[in-house]
């Protein structure tokens, strides 16, 4: 059933074809196939990762070859290409692959929940959890493509097995959650796709009309155009919800028009708008790794998987054709190289790869579209809240993506303390980073999650309390309203305007917690920030710095003026105004700071983070950032009731970043120059609190009111 029969004479046809580009990702399949059977079991000596998480990708990849070995005429040409002799191979290969099912179905229902560290309830109320789906959909891969390779009594015993171990439990915990009204992130798409895969697969009709009942539910859990959880969970969901598309598609053809695709298709664009370039990472070898903003629970080297992006590809070519073709275009950036590694941990979302489903939907990779064609604009808001920047679609100067306020979510999980923070990256290096996530049962993790881990504000009481921010909440059963109010995008020229107000992500006292990012041009930043509060608190603002491979540069001219360097760009960073009062500012109060008035009253200090690239279940892993992978620059204010702090940041190489020049004029002036007289950039503070933007050579002005 997973495989039709026009899907395999078409790929027969292409491997007559030497130079097919989908012979690349066939050996690289098989070759990976290969080594990762070397040894009895499913766990192999050099795995990192525990049966559960690879058992999916693992059986699949040895089903797909058993299953070509079996039905085509010109596999055989393909294994001797890759140096291997097929009867042998294929012969072991079936043998690994009947031992390791008969083994997995053997397995306890205990075992078949996951991990030690997954919740237990007594033998008779088991539920399932993430493994206990991906293990049934492992098993019934091999089930649906491979069945010549059990004998009838052990088919029987491999069907009951499903049938009483994952199907069950799948069924369980959905009935369980949808009753409780518990549907909320990405759990209800793997567990429906591992109940659902297995009905359409044992031909249980009455499991298949349950799932297609449920995928419905599912498709709510998506915002108009993007997801609630994170980038990377958006993967992990849709990928699973358009695996049961196509299980249930190909049960009945007759279901593709009543299963909606659109409700995830929709956040394409988002995706597209998240990926920053392709780029090596230290310690992972010469090949160049797909880097993405990384909001949340996301790693920072994430793609999309490609089965997903290709499905996409092939669905909606008709019904949301530029989404399709921006799916081809980001599966042809990030999959240049079918062997870009690791390849045990696909399924799982951990580093996304490609399964058998890529090399069937080869033909619908033709269909791209880039960014430009489909006239993506430069400057995006989602409502999820990410606000993205640009200059350009290819080799940008400049990124920033800002946590700048959201519409109702629609799913939660996976959120980090990170409202009104942001992420830069300036001449192909990231500056100003998130730190992304590692194992769960870290402590690193929980500091990795918080506000003082982000470019973002922790507020002190007189007692000495910490306000730390509240996760956002996102239902499909009621509107939960946002706490961080969008206020403003607008664009001008080639400035950039955004402002939200955080106040109720903290909660009392805090009346007011607005931030403003003023993107003057392509080399400079204005960052305002503005507090009230009921009671006077202290604001500690951090500031996260990627220090990665160890190649952060530092040099503080001043406790206010600091010079961040990595490789050739470097950025100027000065904290111009710094006012902490129980009254607002007057027209006769200084308020910037310069030569004459240095003292910011303001405390700065440095300290370790973390910022890890790839996620891992299992703690000391390849990925997991080490203490001081970031650097944090805090400056903490003395208690008042009202803050403002104003920031002027500049951008460009090493060789030119003496030359930009930030100075105040008229104690309401900051004036930011750029080199040669290459014009300049002017705020103002007028004196009810409202600030002009200007800049000297198109003359554009912008009045951002109060």
């Amino acid at each position: 059933m997973l495989i039709a029969d026009n899907e395999l004479i078409e790929l027969e046809s292409a491997l007559k074809i030497a130079d097919d580009r989908r012979q690349d990702f066939l050996i690289a399949l098989i070759e990976r196939t290969i080594n990762n059977t070397r040894f009895p079991g499913l766990v192999q000596p050099s795995d990192t990762n525990e049966w559960w998480h690879i058992s999916w990708e693992r059986l699949s990849d040895v089903a797909f070859i058993c299953f070509l070995a079996n039905k085509s005429n010109n596999f055989h040409q393909v294994i001797k290409a890759c140096g291997l002799t097929p009867e042998t191979e294929i012969v072991r290969l079936r043998e690994w692959l009947k031992s390791v099912v008969l083994d997995t179905i053997r397995k306890s229902p205990d075992e078949w929940v996951g991990p030690s560290y997954r919740r237990r309830k007594r033998i008779k109320r088991l539920l399932a959890h993430l493994e206990t789906a991906h293990a049934g959909i492992a098993v019934a891969t091999v089930f649906d493509l491979c069945p010549d390779i059990f004998t009838a009594t052990e088919l029987d015993e491999i069907r009951e097995a499903l049938i009483n171990k994952p199907q069950k439990l799948c069924q369980e915990w959905l009935n369980n959650t949808i009753k409780r009204q518990r549907i909320a992130n990405n759990w209800f798409m793997v567990l429906l796709n591992g109940y659902g895969t297995i009905s359409a697969i044992i031909g249980d009709r009455v499991g298949v009309e349950k799932s297609v009942e449920n995928y419905e539910l599912a498709t709510k859990l998506y915002n108009q155009d993007s997801y609630g959880e994170s980038l990377q969970y958006w993967n992990y969901a849709t990928f699973n919800l358009a695996h049961l598309f196509e299980v249930l598609v190909r049960y009945n053809p007759s279901l593709e028009h009543e299963l909606d695709i659109s409700c995830y298709t929709r956040s394409i664009p988002w995706v597209v708008s998240s990926f920053l370039e392709m780029k090596q990472v230290a310690g992972w070898g010469d090949l160049a790794y797909p880097h993405s903003l990384n909001w949340g629970d996301s790693a920072a080297v994430f793609r999309p998987t490609a089965d997903l992006l290709l499905h996409i590809s092939r669905r909606a070519k008709k019904s949301m054709p530029i989404e399709a073709g921006l799916a081809s275009w980001i599966f042809h950036e990030t999959y240049q190289d079918p062997k870009l590694g690791p390849d045990d941990r696909a399924t799982f979302g951990f580093f996304n790869n490609f399964l058998f489903p890529t090399i069937l939907n080869w033909k619908y990779a033709e269909n791209s579209i880039t960014p430009e064609q489909a006239n993506l604009p430069l400057v995006k808001r989602f409502e999820n809240g990410n606000v993205i920047v640009r200059d350009s679609w290819h080799n940008p100067s400049i990124v920033l993506s800002v946590q700048a306020g959201y519409e109702p979510l629609r799913s939660d999980g996976h959120r980090h303390e990170d409202q009104n923070s942001f992420i830069l990256s300036y001449g192909g290096e990231n500056f100003f980073v998130d730190p992304g996530h590692c194992c769960y049962r870290l402590d690193i993790q929980a500091q990795s999650k918080s506000a003082a881990s982000h470019n973002t504000w922790s507020f002190i009481t007189k007692t000495g309390s910490r306000l730390k921010q509240n996760l956002v909440q996102g239902s499909i059963y009621k509107d939960i309203p946002a706490l961080n109010k969008f206020k403003l995008l607008y664009q001008e020229g080639n400035m950039t305007v955004i402002e939200s107000d955080a106040a109720d992500v903290y909660g009392k006292p805090i009346q007011k917690a607005q931030r403003m990012w003023i993107v003057c041009g392509t080399n400079s930043i204005f960052l305002v920030d503005t507090i009230k509060s009921n009671q006077p608190v202290a604001v500690e603002t951090s500031f996260l710095l990627n220090n990665r491979e160890g190649k952060l540069q530092t040099q503080a001219i001043s406790p206010r003026h600091l010079i961040f360097r990595r490789n050739n760009v470097a950025i100027k960073f000065v904290l111009v105004t710094a006012i902490s009062r129980n009254y607002f500012w007057n027209q006769d109060d200084s308020l910037f700071l310069d030569e004459n008035n240095p003292d910011t009253g303001a405390t700065f200090s440095q300290r370790c983070g973390y910022v890890h690239e790839f996620y891992h279940p299992l703690p000391n892993q390849k990925g997991q950032g080490a203490e001081g992978s970031g650097i944090i620059s805090t400056w903490t204010t003395p208690i008042a009731s009202e803050h403002l702090l104003i920031y002027a940041i500049a951008m460009d190489s090493i060789q030119h970043i003496w030359d930009w020049k930030i100075e105040t004029l008229n104690n309401n002036t900051i004036m930011l120059y750029a080199p040669s007289k290459k014009g300049s950039f002017q705020l103002e503070m007028k004196q009810d609190g409202s600030l002009i933007v200007e800049e000297s050579i198109y003359k554009t002005r912008i009045t951002i009111p109060d």
